[in-house]
Protein backbone atom coordinates (compact mmCIF):
# COMPACT_ATOMS: atom_id res chain seq x y z
CA UNK A 1 0.00 0.00 0.00
CA UNK A 2 2.99 2.32 0.46
CA UNK A 3 3.29 2.71 -3.33
CA UNK A 4 -0.08 4.46 -3.55
CA UNK A 5 -0.23 6.21 -0.21
CA UNK A 6 2.33 6.67 2.53
CA UNK A 7 1.99 4.53 5.62
CA UNK A 8 1.51 7.62 7.81
CA UNK A 9 -1.42 8.79 5.72
CA UNK A 10 -2.91 5.28 5.73
CA UNK A 11 -2.70 4.96 9.51
CA UNK A 12 -4.18 8.41 10.08
CA UNK A 13 -7.06 7.90 7.63
CA UNK A 14 -10.48 6.92 8.87
CA UNK A 15 -12.41 4.08 7.29
CA UNK A 16 -14.16 6.38 4.80
CA UNK A 17 -10.86 7.79 3.50
CA UNK A 18 -9.38 4.29 3.28
CA UNK A 19 -12.37 3.09 1.29
CA UNK A 20 -12.07 6.04 -1.11
CA UNK A 21 -8.35 5.40 -1.53
CA UNK A 22 -8.91 1.73 -2.30
CA UNK A 23 -11.75 2.58 -4.69
CA UNK A 24 -9.48 5.03 -6.55
CA UNK A 25 -6.75 2.37 -6.75
CA UNK A 26 -9.16 -0.26 -8.13
CA UNK A 27 -10.52 2.27 -10.62
CA UNK A 28 -7.05 3.10 -11.90
CA UNK A 29 -6.07 -0.56 -12.21
CA UNK A 30 -9.31 -1.29 -14.06
CA UNK A 31 -8.70 1.57 -16.49
CA UNK A 32 -5.15 0.38 -17.19
CA UNK A 33 -6.42 -3.13 -17.88
CA UNK A 34 -9.10 -1.74 -20.23
CA UNK A 35 -6.39 0.06 -22.22
CA UNK A 36 -4.29 -3.14 -22.35
CA UNK A 37 -7.28 -5.15 -23.62
CA UNK A 38 -7.87 -2.50 -26.29
CA UNK A 39 -4.24 -2.73 -27.40
CA UNK A 40 -4.45 -6.54 -27.61
CA UNK A 41 -7.68 -6.38 -29.64
CA UNK A 42 -6.21 -3.77 -31.96
CA UNK A 43 -3.02 -5.80 -32.42
CA UNK A 44 -5.01 -8.95 -33.17
CA UNK A 45 -7.14 -7.12 -35.74
CA UNK A 46 -4.05 -5.66 -37.43
CA UNK A 47 -2.38 -9.09 -37.50
CA UNK A 48 -5.49 -10.72 -38.97
CA UNK A 49 -5.84 -8.00 -41.61
CA UNK A 50 -2.14 -8.20 -42.47
CA UNK A 51 -2.33 -11.97 -42.82
CA UNK A 52 -5.46 -11.75 -44.94
CA UNK A 53 -4.08 -9.02 -47.18
CA UNK A 54 -0.60 -10.38 -47.74
CA UNK A 55 -1.27 -14.09 -47.22
CA UNK A 56 0.38 -16.50 -44.86
CA UNK A 57 -1.57 -15.34 -41.82
CA UNK A 58 -1.36 -18.83 -40.33
CA UNK A 59 -1.92 -19.15 -36.62
CA UNK A 60 -0.49 -21.88 -34.44
CA UNK A 61 -1.79 -25.25 -35.49
CA UNK A 62 -3.01 -24.03 -38.88
CA UNK A 63 -1.70 -25.20 -42.20
CA UNK A 64 1.01 -22.92 -43.57
CA UNK A 65 -0.24 -20.77 -46.42
CA UNK A 66 -3.88 -20.66 -45.33
CA UNK A 67 -5.54 -17.42 -44.45
CA UNK A 68 -8.44 -16.46 -42.27
CA UNK A 69 -11.83 -16.05 -43.94
CA UNK A 70 -12.94 -12.51 -44.69
CA UNK A 71 -15.85 -12.85 -42.24
CA UNK A 72 -13.44 -13.52 -39.34
CA UNK A 73 -11.14 -10.64 -40.32
CA UNK A 74 -14.04 -8.19 -40.59
CA UNK A 75 -15.40 -9.41 -37.24
CA UNK A 76 -12.05 -8.86 -35.52
CA UNK A 77 -11.72 -5.41 -37.02
CA UNK A 78 -15.27 -4.48 -36.03
CA UNK A 79 -14.70 -5.69 -32.48
CA UNK A 80 -11.46 -3.71 -32.18
CA UNK A 81 -13.13 -0.64 -33.68
CA UNK A 82 -16.04 -0.75 -31.23
CA UNK A 83 -13.74 -1.25 -28.23
CA UNK A 84 -11.44 1.59 -29.27
CA UNK A 85 -14.50 3.85 -29.67
CA UNK A 86 -15.48 2.87 -26.13
CA UNK A 87 -12.02 3.83 -24.89
CA UNK A 88 -12.16 7.12 -26.78
CA UNK A 89 -15.41 7.92 -25.01
CA UNK A 90 -13.52 7.48 -21.74
CA UNK A 91 -10.61 9.62 -22.95
CA UNK A 92 -10.95 12.18 -20.15
CA UNK A 93 -10.51 9.50 -17.49
CA UNK A 94 -7.54 8.00 -19.32
CA UNK A 95 -5.84 11.40 -19.57
CA UNK A 96 -6.43 12.00 -15.87
CA UNK A 97 -4.91 8.61 -15.06
CA UNK A 98 -1.84 9.28 -17.20
CA UNK A 99 -1.44 12.70 -15.60
CA UNK A 100 -1.63 11.25 -12.09
CA UNK A 101 0.95 8.59 -12.96
CA UNK A 102 3.31 11.20 -14.41
CA UNK A 103 2.96 13.49 -11.41
CA UNK A 104 3.57 10.58 -9.06
CA UNK A 105 6.77 9.67 -10.94
CA UNK A 106 8.09 13.25 -10.73
CA UNK A 107 7.86 13.32 -6.95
Amino acid sequence: MSIVISSDQWRKADSFQRQRTLARLVSQISLVLEVIVGAVLFGDAIQAFWGFSFGGGATSGAVVGTRLPLKIVVGKMACAHLYINFLLSRRRKIHALVGSIRSRNNE
